[in-house]
């Protein structure tokens, strides 16, 4: 869900991932909710700054792996900027703030998306 403001929007999500039995790494079969809350403002005519929330459940934490088993929760920051032929170019750095001990403590994220709405 996307709620528009004069300068800014906030985005929302929430979802949930159905995954199977899995013998070979020993997890049973769970759904796993999942939320984002991200607000997004106006720095230019083509460009925007970003900030986001995402929540999401892991499916590891049944296993003995302290790493890999606690809820994540990570915070994005980016930059969007509208190139050319309604192309947006999207710029972030995400930390997970719930854990600093596992493998997928920062991400760095590069995106280019295609918009077909004229606004």
């Amino acid at each position: 869900m996307t709620r528009y403001f004069e300068k800014a929007c906030l985005h929302t999500s929430l979802g949930l991932l159905y995954l199977g039995e899995r013998d070979e790494l020993g997890t049973p079969a769970q759904t796993l909710p999942s939320g984002m809350v991200a607000y997004e403002r106006a720095l230019g005519p083509k460009s925007s700054g970003l900030a986001q929330l995402t929540v999401s459940e892991s499916p590891f934490r049944d296993l003995q792996l302290a790493e890999l088993a606690e809820t994540s929760i990570q915070v994005t920051l980016g930059l969007k900027k509208v190139l050319w032929n309604r192309q947006v170019l999207f710029v972030g750095f995400t930390e997970n703030i719930q854990n600093l001990n596992n493998t997928a403590d920062v991400g760095f994220h590069v995106g280019l998306t295609q918009t077909f709405d004229p606004r």
